[in-house]
């Protein structure tokens, strides 16, 4: 009787792989030189059709590149020397998601949105990047958030200075100096 409860009780649970499946918000399309993700504190190599998860960190070495697909069909190029985590990424209804940049560089193309409720941002240390629908590419290093806007709209604000925002063909940066972090700076068109 015990071993029939055990053994329902076994079936009845999901395994690791389904339990990554069900909260899966990306898979890597494609891999250039070496790729970590780490996932619960366990790096492991990223390969072609390896799960993105919330919470998970990825990091590029030098020379190294790797595409995500996300479930929204946005697109993430993550560029050599780059280290980002998926921070939350909700597709309900309104979605809310967010990617922490840590240091390198994401080229980011991310649909329009159908709901206007809808939120995407990368944070950065020093800056938070708000996304509406649009081609853009944000790097972080040196203590400086640079931004790029190949098409659409990006909102750019740092911790204590209200948003700006940086139409396609234009570029921004916030600093961090001793003085403090500085307010979003229009730095010109490409």
């Amino acid at each position: 009787m015990l071993y029939l409860l055990l053994t329902a009780a076994l079936a009845q649970s999901p395994s690791k792989a389904q339990q990554i499946a069900s909260i899966t918000v990306g898979m890597i399309n494609s891999v250039t030189g070496k790729v970590i993700i780490e996932r619960e504190g366990k790096p492991f190599a990223a390969k072609v059709g390896s799960p993105v998860t919330p919470t998970d960190v990825v990091e590029t070495a030098a020379g190294a590149e790797a595409k995500i697909v996300m479930k929204d069909r946005t697109v993430l190029v993550v560029l050599p020397k780059t280290r980002f985590a998926v921070k939350n990424y909700s597709l309900k209804t309104p979605s809310q998601r967010a990617l922490q940049l840590l240091e390198g560089k994401l080229k980011v193309t991310v649909e329009k949105f159908a709901d206007p409720k809808d939120s995407f941002e990368i944070l950065t240390p020093i800056a938070t990047v708000g996304v509406r629908g649009t081609e853009f590419s944000v790097e972080h290093k040196n203590d400086r958030t640079d931004l790029s806007v190949e098409s659409g709209k990006v909102e750019m604000s740092s911790p204590e200075h209200k948003a700006i925002e940086i139409g396609a063909g234009a570029r921004a940066f916030v600093t961090k100096t001793a003085q403090g972090i500085s307010a979003p700076t229009l730095s010109g068109q490409k």
